[in-house]
């Protein structure tokens, strides 16, 4: 398992601390949730970005339930 160190302030790693008291979390936990928690926001808003774009030119494409499930293969 890999280790990363990180700096903090004596003021960022006391919010960071007691913030992981409150959470019911290790510092690690916390540090990890938050981070994949961002990292799935980001691709959420790209994901959107990309479906916004198709959107203005027009290309956007739905699908009813019964021609989803053909191109699925069930």
């Amino acid at each position: 398992m890999g280790v990363i160190s990180i700096r903090f302030t004596e003021k960022e790693e006391n919010v960071i601390r007691n913030f992981a008291e409150f959470s019911g979390k290790s510092i690690s936990e916390l540090l990890k949730d938050t981070f994949f928690e961002k990292l799935e926001n980001e691709y959420d808003l790209k994901a959107i970005e990309d479906f916004e774009k198709k959107e203005k030119l027009g290309t956007t494409e739905f699908l009813n339930i019964d021609d989803f499930e053909k191109a699925i293969g069930l």
